[in-house]
């Protein structure tokens, strides 16, 4: 588990990000919305994310893991030009 503070850019997804600066975080499906291996809790900046859709909540739902803050990685899209987003891992 670790605690980071990450800079992200519009169009990147928060997997993207955590990945091109060389940090580990489990993707197993390759980041297609099809397990939750990529998890995490993101406690400051989510309003810099797109909202969670449909199949995002569904995955986390069935997992029991729908609560604020948590989000899969690979859905989470920067919308604005830069961002600073606080996250911890599992």
């Amino acid at each position: 588990m670790y605690h980071k503070i990450l800079t992200i850019f519009k169009g990147d997804t928060l997997l993207d990000c955590v990945l091109s600066q060389d940090l580990d975080i489990p993707h197993e499906c390759g980041g297609n919305c099809a397990c939750t291996t990529c998890m995490v809790e993101v406690l400051s900046g989510e309003c810099y994310l797109t909202p969670m859709e449909p199949p995002e909540r569904d995955r986390l739902d069935l997992e029991g893991q729908l609560q604020t803050g948590t989000r899969l990685a690979c859905q989470a899209l920067c919308i604005s030009s830069q961002a600073v987003i606080e996250l911890l891992t599992s």
